[in-house]
């Protein structure tokens, strides 16, 4: 049931019965004395808020079958190290495991379809992230805030990267996307200061508003012939680029969209632009 044990601070280990299917919205919440939970294979859902706060809990075994994980279910848990999403895990919720402050190290297994939207926000320790081929979907803001991640590839099956994905990963020094992705949305890659190369594969057919702002070390941007549109502020305050090349079928530069480029030197627009804003290089 729904909050059957919040709150039950004494309460410091749980045994879960094979044919158990589904742990209710907020069952353990803030049960601070929980250091390990391992589900059975017959389990298929674990609940929203179900393990949020709980505190001490260091281990997480997943066990086998197949189950999803809920809104913000192990959300601060401040414990938690490493965590190994298996082949049991299909879908792994909203803000699931947001601010677990000393979480250093996340394996996702290629069963994986989707990582929800704020899922890993404000993991100011993550450093390793694994993500397996399989992967369909990362939702906005999942990893927002992720001041430790350096490296990060993203997984050939992936189609959709949502708003704000990596914003304010400063640490992240290079970037490449596969090539089934069509947009990138805004504030994908905003606040990325230290991103030094960026490879946007031939597919990509807009890029979102301020979708690459800030990210001050890059130095140049080869752009691919399917690029049609650079909305607003894309690559704004990119203070550090010299070079920019586009393909031969955009269409649209709206306005800002390099905005306070300084240093830049050499612009290639192609005869295809259609629409071209007078503000699109203000300030460089």
């Amino acid at each position: 049931d729904s909050y059957a044990f919040s709150k039950c601070e004494n309460l410091s280990e749980i045994i879960f019965f094979e044919g158990l299917k589904e742990i209710g919205e907020g069952a353990f919440l803030g049960c601070g004395g929980i250091k390990k939970v391992s589900f059975p294979d017959s389990l298929k859902k674990i609940g929203d808020k179900s393990f949020s706060w709980c505190t001490s809990l260091a281990e997480i075994n997943f066990g086998g079958g197949k189950k999803s994980i809920g809104d913000t279910a192990f959300s601060f848990c401040t414990a938690v190290e490493e965590v190994y999403f298996n082949e049991s895990v299909t879908k792994i919720g909203k803000g699931a495991f947001s601010v677990c402050s000393r979480l250093r190290k996340i394996t996702v297994s290629a069963c994986t379809r989707t990582i929800g939207s704020q899922c890993f926000e404000a993991c100011g320790n993550l450093e390793d992230v694994f993500l397996s081929d399989g992967l369909k979907e990362i939702g906005s803001w999942a990893f927002r805030e992720c001041k430790s991640i350096r490296m990060i590839e993203l997984p050939k099956s992936l189609r959709s990267l949502g708003e704000g994905a990596f914003i304010g990963c400063v640490e992240i020094r290079s970037i490449r996307l596969p090539r089934g992705m069509k947009e990138i949305a805004a504030w994908t890659f905003g606040k990325c200061r230290n991103i030094e190369i960026m490879e946007i594969p031939q597919g990509v057919e807009s890029i979102g508003s301020y979708a690459f702002s800030r990210c001050r070390r890059i130095k140049r941007l080869y752009l691919p012939k399917s690029l049609k549109r650079v909305e607003r502020g894309a690559f704004s305050v990119c203070s550090g680029a010299e070079r920019v090349e586009f393909g031969h079928g955009l269409l649209y530069m709206e306005e800002r969209a390099f905005e306070m480029c300084g240093n830049l030197e050499t612009v290639v627009i192609p005869q295809s632009l259609r629409k071209f804003n007078l503000k699109v290089f203000y300030e460089c």
